[in-house]
């Protein structure tokens, strides 16, 4: 488990082992499953974790064995340990659906965390009978308790919103989405009314996984990224960087239009007269020659 990972990553477990039982690929069992040595490696790691992935071969074909070994670390381990099990959640592959389902589990403080946190702040506003949906990477909605058992299925949901809306304000079904945020700019392919999936492994903080995500490709460029003079001859001879780091949601602070220190693409786009935001007056004094050159550098990216 885990071979490829980097190794401040990989820390987030606290044990692993391996046990005989599965399945072949046309279904029929490959080995007996040991539920005893089930039993013995839950006991090992009761109350030092609070969650587990359980990944099983070929269990998007026959899944019978991870749901046994799921029954087992409830018995040992309580029904507050949250079981992750890889037949639902990734697709055909061992390792790429063994890494998906290690992810999913590690997430179990953060969507703790982010679900209980939405909640009382629509409790905060006075939201109290409503029924709250989050956004699922595939362009659907799910509930509060079902992002709490699958947080990896949140993963790129912003520019899935993004596809999804632009849908429903266009009523086109099948176009190019592109979402210019604040840090990254990031485009989508709508197709018959949703995000199209990724037909490749994807990679999630240099981890291969096999879950479904959206075709969507990233490039660090946003409205906050940060632009930088690297050299400037005086004679118009200027050279500058662009991103990937970004003010983000700062920028109201930041960017020099809004009375900040900070010089970013909207700081030029504005210069540039691109764009109407924040005080134009504030770069009226920035050298064109560094604008045109922060525009050309974008237009390579």
């Amino acid at each position: 488990p885990m071979v490829d990972w980097a190794d401040d990553i990989a820390a987030v477990c606290v044990a692993s082992t391996i046990v005989e039982g599965g399945f072949e690929y046309d279904g029929k069992r490959l080995a007996a499953l040991d539920e005893d040595a089930c039993r013995e490696f839950f006991a090992s790691v009761k109350g030092k974790v609070d969650a587990v992935a359980i990944s099983c071969v070929f269990s998007t074909v026959r899944n019978d064995d991870e749901l046994r070994v799921a029954e087992i670390a409830r018995e040992v381990l309580g029904d507050d340990v949250r079981v992750s099990i890889s037949s639902e959640i990734g697709s055909m592959g061992l390792i790429e659906r063994e890494n998906a389902t290690i992810l999913n589990a590690a997430l179990n403080h953060v969507a703790q965390r982010f679900t209980e946190g939405f909640a009382q702040s629509l409790e905060d506003k006075g939201v109290t009978n409503a029924e709250v949906y989050l956004s699922q990477n595939d362009g659907t909605l799910m509930t509060m308790e079902h992002a709490r058992r699958y947080p990896i299925l949140t993963i790129a949901c912003g520019p899935t919103n993004s596809i999804r809306g632009a849908s429903y304000l266009t009523k086109q079904d099948d176009a190019i989405v592109i979402d210019v945020g604040g840090t990254t700019t990031d485009l989508g392919v709508l197709a018959h009314g949703f995000p199209r999936e990724s037909g490749v492994a994807v990679t999630i903080g240099g981890v291969r996984t096999n879950f479904r995500m959206p075709d969507v490709i990233s490039i660090g460029l946003g409205g906050g990224s940060i632009v930088r003079i690297l050299e400037d001859d005086g004679c118009g001879n200027v050279k500058v960087s662009v991103g990937p780091d970004s003010v983000g949601y700062a920028i109201t602070e930041r960017a020099l239009v809004f009375g900040g220190d900070t010089m970013t693409t909207t700081d030029i786009a504005v210069r540039l007269g691109m764009a109407e935001v924040g005080n134009p007056e504030l770069v009226s004094e920035l050298p064109l020659e560094v604008a045109q050159a922060a525009l050309a550098e974008i237009r390579t990216l």
